[in-house]
């Protein structure tokens, strides 16, 4: 890994494929096991895996093979460090490195991870996703250093002629499947790993690019790094290319040797592949259960195996010379003490600038300047396409409340003209809290990003949060601002002049209001967000809520007559609380509104608190509390979403 003081010696080399590593990994798993319990009253206990035992080597690329629901996933995130014991999620065994029995954190600190799903931001380019992450992975590192590390990761991932185009993903086209195959593999080499856990390298590529990836793999492999990855039914010449390969089915292994052990020892147990047919096909047909088959498909062949034969297979390979050499290799490692003679650096950068109190600081500036370019490059989402939605509603419906009249000739004139400028106050309120919700989508987009890098070491919750809401401030803050600026004229909400509030005055506390509204139910879609991993299940809870808050705001019916059962929601409303400021602020106690006096009016409309301190207070507290819970979700549940 690179640290501090190594940055401009691991730069100097011509190529990452010529780099010798010094400090080669040898990981060993003994035993291990998942066992998942699930129900509350009567448990149903699942076991993914069942007693694996796995080396893997410097120079060597491992492939863990299976048909769907071995349990080959699970078990490399366990090596990596990736899924703990905790609840109802039950590891067995012990994992090694270079003998040394070591912790999940040791184990991510001396390795990486590609996920087989590539989640980037979408619009930024190769260059700019590898330099913000070389400055989230090496701080320590100077900006010539690891501007070097980038050229030269970009040029042996064959990314020079794309550089300067943006990721993309499903939605914006840009690099292929392979491109970004390859510039999430130099993410994770930035640091340098001496391990390098990959699942699913080839999945959704074609031959040629299947090929090109698993080409640089053993090129890394080559020089001294040890990589393990999943696969999911390879190509015969891929399949031949790994070093070592470890079958599993049905969380048993099958077998773990070289491709050319693994023929031997299914011919030696009388299953013989076909020829010309791909081996890897071939065993992997073989070790769906022939029962599972029939379940869905009763009239297929005959050739799969029994559930009672592929345990007979899996005790055979245990009893072998195969299996045997599997555990006389973890127990060299162990005995041999390879920790003493091949030491390892746990702790990644963990001296000088990145441990002391400004690091926060350092991250949250990195997050910010990612957010904000991504955000400013989305059309859809962009400040000029928002602005230019905001102006037009606006536009259009301050020409609907256009000059509302004011005062009136008699008290019910009065009262009738109260209620339409109530009415057109509300409406601002209500559009501007809705209108924040669109940042929903942002949040749930970067969720899986947040989690990859916090698994990462490389942040908080609390620097994401900051650095995402200032990352966001100018697109959902300003558009909004040319709204409420050109609707309070059109509306002539400012048109009436009292002795002690000028319309300077209330024309400054309606755009106060306004922005802690608008501040505020952005901590409610922090806080829906937070609850769930699905964006549609998002968007569907969100506008409920809100028109809930708004139901007990006040408007649609007086907070003495809202029922019993729901009428504590209201102190959660910061619709309530804005609705109270904005006609305090309309219509200010101990005035006269012509033929009526404010006091009157603010009694009619049952506001009680006199005071607009007061209540932007409590709509900035909510704010602070929304956020505050969704920091506390996003602490604690569904850390493991984006790193299956």
């Amino acid at each position: 890994m690179i640290v501090s003081g190594e940055c401009e010696s691991k730069t100097q080399g011509n190529s990452i494929f010529q780099e010798e590593l010094n400090n080669g990994i040898y990981l060993g798993a003994k035993n291990i096991s998942y066992t998942i319990r699930n129900g509350i009253y009567v448990q149903k206990i699942t076991h993914i895996l069942n007693d694996i035992n796995f080396v893997a080597e410097p120079g060597k690329v491992v492939a863990i093979l299976g048909p769907s629901g071995s349990g080959k996933t699970s078990l490399l995130n366990i090596l990596a460090g990736r899924i703990k014991s905790k609840g109802q999620r039950l590891i067995g065994g012990q994992i090694y490195i270079n003998g040394k029995k070591v912790t999940n954190s040791e184990l991510r600190s001396c390795s990486s991870f590609v996920m087989q799903n590539e989640v980037m931001l979408p619009y930024l380019t190769v260059q700019e996703t590898l330099n913000l992450s070389a400055q989230l992975r090496l701080p320590n590192c100077t900006a010539h250093e690891r501007h070097e590390r980038i050229n030269l990761i970009i040029s042996d991932l064959g990314l020079s002629h794309c550089r300067n185009k943006i990721v993309g993903d499903n939605e914006v086209k840009s690099l292929s499947g392979g491109e970004r195959r390859r510039v999430a593999l130099a993410i994770e080499l930035i640091s340098d790993p001496y391990l390098l856990f990959i699942d699913e390298p080839t999945s959704g590529l074609d031959t040629f690019l299947s090929l090109q990836i698993l080409q640089l793999l053993l090129k890394l492999a080559k020089s001294g790094r040890t990589i393990v990855c999943s696969v999911h039914q390879p190509r015969s010449q891929i399949f031949q290319s790994f070093n070592e390969i470890l079958l599993l089915s049905k969380g048993k292994s099958i077998f773990y040797g070289s491709v050319k052990d693994c023929i031997d020892f299914f011919e030696m147990n009388n299953y013989t592949v076909p020829q010309n047919y791909n081996p890897s096909d071939y065993f992997l047909d073989l070790l769906v259960p022939k029962s599972a088959v029939d379940k869905h498909f009763p009239n297929t062949r005959n050739d799969f195996i029994t559930y009672e034969n592929l345990r007979i297979l899996s005790k055979k390979f245990s009893s072998s010379e195969y299996s045997n050499k599997v555990l006389s290799n973890i127990d060299w490692q162990i005995n041999s003490q390879l920790q003493l003679w091949k030491p390892l650096i746990f702790n990644k950068h963990t001296k000088g600038f990145f441990n002391n109190l400004l690091r926060p600081l350092y991250v949250i500036s990195i997050i910010f300047k990612r957010t904000f370019i991504n955000h400013s490059r989305n059309f859809l989402g962009s400040f000029t396409l928002n602005s230019c939605i905001n102006i037009i509603a606006a536009l259009i419906v301050g020409g609907i409340f256009f000059q509302l009249p004011i005062y009136g000739d008699s008290p019910i004139h009065a009262i009738t003209n109260v209620y339409n400028i109530v009415g057109a106050l509300f409406f601002i309120l209500s559009f501007s809290s809705f209108n924040s919700l669109m940042c929903l989508e942002s949040i749930s987009k970067y969720r899986i990003i947040f989690n990859r890098e916090r698994a990462n070491g490389l942040y908080g919750t609390m620097e994401f949060i900051i650095a995402k809401e200032l990352g966001d401030f100018i697109f959902y803050f300003i558009p909004p601002l040319f709204f409420s600026v050109i609707y309070f004229f059109m509306t002539g909400a400012g048109n009436v002049s009292y002795n002690n509030w000028t319309m300077v005055q209330q024309f400054f506390v309606y755009q106060v209001i306004i922005q802690c509204i608008i501040w505020t139910s952005i901590g409610i879609s922090y806080f829906i967000s937070s609850l769930t991993t699905s964006l549609e299940l998002a968007q569907g809870i969100a506008p409920i809520i809100m028109v809930l808050m708004m139901v007990v705001s006040g408007f649609y019916l007086t907070t003495n007559r809202i029922s019993v059962w729901i009428s504590w929601f209201q102190y959660l409303s910061f619709v309530k609380f804005g609705y109270a400021a904005l006609l305090l602020n309309s219509f200010p106690p101990n005035n006269q509104w012509g033929p009526l006096t404010t006091n009157e009016i603010l009694y009619q409309l049952s506001i009680s608190d006199t005071s607009i301190g007061t209540n932007i207070g409590i709509i900035i507290g909510l704010g602070f509390a929304y956020r505050f819970l969704a920091f506390i979700i996003f602490s604690n549940i569904y850390k493991s979403v984006g790193l299956e």
